[in-house]
């Protein structure tokens, strides 16, 4: 039995409980039919914030920390979602929201309870784990094409939220995804 997660996946079946989980597992199996980034264009035309994929919680970095009103605050975290890659600068991000820095810092702890690096830190390493489970690619690519840099910084990130070795989820998930 799979705890805390949002689908399941069976050979070829797929299972929700819910309606917003069924958008996420039908994001699920468009990025394994058309990729990633017709996967992301639906997603936004859909005004949703990406895909979860089916082993995460139910509230996934891509979600967290939305729950708030501020618009200038959510400008930001569309930005940040749409691009993880990205080399952002707080001082930039700052003068996206309209807000000194000092201010932007403060205001986005606030109303998503978790600093603006966190925040960065975590849009990232969902991206990471959905390409370590949807390609084949050398993790010093992943942390290239993620904007953690290099596989180092990568790795140091990872053991800060994960307890098994990249390698070690790989194969875990890897093997969830066959069964």
């Amino acid at each position: 039995m799979q705890r805390d997660c949002i689908f399941t996946e069976d050979g070829r079946f797929l299972t929700s409980a819910g309606i917003s989980t069924g958008i996420d597992t039908m994001l699920h199996w468009l990025t394994r039919v058309g990729g990633h980034a017709l996967t992301l264009a639906v997603a936004r035309e859909m005004v949703l914030y990406l895909r979860r994929s089916g082993q995460e919680p139910q509230l996934g970095a891509w979600l967290e920390g939305r729950n708030h009103v501020d618009e200038r605050i959510h400008r930001v975290q569309d930005a940040l979602c749409a691009a993880p890659a990205r080399p952002w600068r707080v001082e930039a991000l700052a003068r996206q929201a309209a807000m000194s820095e000092r201010h932007f810092r403060r205001r986005f702890k606030l109303m998503t309870q978790m600093s603006i690096l966190d925040y960065i830190a975590g849009i990232r390493m969902q991206r990471t784990k959905a390409l370590m489970s949807e390609t084949g690619w050398p993790l010093a690519r992943i942390a290239a094409e993620t904007g953690f840099g290099d596989e180092r910084q990568l790795r140091r990130s990872w053991a800060r939220v994960e307890k098994a070795t990249p390698s070690a989820w790989r194969r875990a998930e890897t093997m969830t995804s066959q069964v």
